[in-house]
Order: structure tokens, then C-alpha cells, then sequence
């Protein structure tokens, strides 16, 4: 199995990374780390925040409801929930769900730039002057959401997956029409780390790989 080529990096180095998404593009760098991506004082507001009160966020459904074990919790709708087959009214549900969902998340954040404007900036500092933005639906013209928040219990875990795989869903039509589906980037940042574990093991997985620690539901 090849070495992956991760870049550790301070804030302050990443913005200095003017064509780092490109790099991403074609396989020179696997992985970006940018340690103190927001200070712990603001991450500790926003995990305090949570846990007083979530009931502000829009939720995605769980995906193994018939499961007795307690699972991740999604705090905003994903787009492509794998029960979804279809794209309406899924679609709108999602949509409407965007603006209360980022309007809950700037409460997390009350000053000065939160996570989603953070993100947006650094993106825009690796992309080479290439334009970046969140996809608008071109039937409604309201915009899709660039992230969600998972609460991950104690003793659970995100199980390995692949957003590729969701490119042949209804809903995914106004996006294959204007994405490379060759690739996907992802981010996440951590805003509580847990008393212990919570390791991100990041590896090499194909499609075609036999054995994928998977769900009845696939």
C-alpha cells in the first residue's frame, strides 16, 4: 500500500497554498491537516452551545432506524441520504432546510467569522483564482449546504463510505451536470475532541474491495 502524502499545516501556512486544490486534483497531496483551524476557546463556545440546546438545527433522519444501538446524529439534511431514491420532494425539503440550518450554525459562532465563512475563504485561497461557491439550484435558485454537524456518541463511529457512490441518485441531476465526478474533496473539523479515541484513519479503498465495513442497508 503507498505512503499517503499528507500536509501539516499551520493556519497561517495554509493560506499561502495559492494552487493546493489542484495538488489535490492530481493525486501530489492526499490530505491537508491545518492544526487551530479555529481556536479552541470558539470551539469550546460552540460544543457548549450544543449541548444546550439543539433543537434550533434541522436533522437528517437516521439511516438504521430498525438498529437498537445508538448511532451518529446528523445535525442538517445531507443531500443524499442512501433510503432516497428519488429527487422530489426530498429536494425541496433539503433546500428549505439550508437557510434555518446556516442560520443555527452563525449562533454557534457568534463572533466574527464562523466555520461556513471560514471555509469558503480557505477554499477560495487554495483554488488558484479558480471561482468557488456553493452550487445554487437552478430550478429555485436558493443555494445547497456545504456542511453538516455530527454528534458522535460514545462508543460509535462513522463507518467508512464513499460519496461517489451517490452520483446515480434522482437528486444528484442538477450536480452531475456541472461536477467532475471523478473525484471528491471533503473537510471536516473537529469541535470537541473526545476523552479518548476519536482517531481519523484515512487509507486506501476501492470500489471493487471485497471486504467494506458496511450496514444492512448498504
Amino acid at each position: 500500500m503507498p505512503k499517503l502524502d499528507i500536509l501539516d499545516l499551520s493556519p497561517a501556512d495554509a493560506v499561502h497554498q495559492p494552487d493546493l486544490l489542484w495538488q489535490i486534483f492530481a493525486r501530489g497531496v492526499d490530505g491537508v491537516v491545518v492544526r487551530g483551524f479555529l481556536p479552541p476557546l470558539v470551539m469550546d463556545g460552540a460544543a457548549a452551545a450544543l449541548e444546550r440546546d439543539v433543537r434550533d438545527f434541522p436533522c437528517t433522519g437516521s439511516e438504521n432506524e430498525d438498529l437498537d444501538v445508538e448511532q451518529v446524529h446528523v445535525l442538517g439534511m445531507t443531500v443524499t441520504p442512501s433510503r432516497i431514491r428519488g429527487k422530489v420532494p426530498y429536494l425541496e425539503r433539503y433546500l428549505q432546510s439550508v437557510a434555518p440550518f446556516e442560520t443555527a450554525c452563525r449562533r454557534l459562532f457568534p463572533e466574527g467569522d464562523g466555520f461556513l465563512e471560514r471555509i469558503e475563504r480557505l477554499l477560495r485561497d487554495w483554488s488558484g483564482g479558480r471561482p468557488t461557491g456553493v452550487f445554487i439550484d437552478p430550478g429555485s435558485g436558493r443555494p445547497y449546504t456545504p456542511s453538516t454537524i455530527r454528534v458522535v456518541p460514545p462508543g460509535c463511529e462513522m463507518p467508512l463510505h464513499s460519496g461517489l457512490d451517490f452520483l446515480s441518485l434522482g437528486i444528484y441531476g442538477d450536480l452531475n451536470a456541472v461536477l467532475d465526478p471523478r473525484e471528491q474533496l471533503s473537510f471536516f473539523s473537529v469541535i470537541q475532541a473526545p476523552d479518548a479515541g476519536g482517531e481519523l484513519v484515512v487509507y486506501h479503498t476501492d470500489f471493487w474491495d471485497p471486504e467494506k465495513p458496511m450496514q444492512d442497508n448498504g
